[in-house]
């Protein structure tokens, strides 16, 4: 390997990380556990990036749910991220990742 292949390959470190969504599209509940393995570095809004991409809820859902200013809670590893300063919050291997939108109900 030449010396400058070795500062400009790409990260190839990847961690682990549980996604735990309850929220509701077109008015039907969804809860979802995803387990995910992302690049080392990943934000969270890297993740709502990718989450988006996979359509685990529905197209584009996590980025028009951050752009409404809807309140909903996401919490890594139970704590609570501030919104929307937290998106730019670097995830850590085997932490856990749980979205969660008021749904209405009877």
């Amino acid at each position: 390997m030449k010396l400058n292949e070795m500062f400009t390959r790409k990260n190839s470190r990847e961690i682990d990380v549980e996604v735990y969504v309850s929220t509701a599209e077109e008015g039907r509940p969804v809860h979802k556990r995803i387990a995910l393995k992302l690049p080392e570095g990943t934000t969270i809004q890297d993740l709502l990036d990718e989450l988006d991409k996979e359509k685990i809820v529905g197209k584009g859902f996590f980025k028009k749910l951050v752009k409404s200013g809807k309140f909903f809670t996401l919490l890594v590893d139970e704590k609570r991220v501030n919104l929307p300063d937290g998106l730019e919050q670097k995830l850590v291997d085997n932490c856990k990742v749980a979205l969660i939108t008021p749904m209405a109900g009877g």
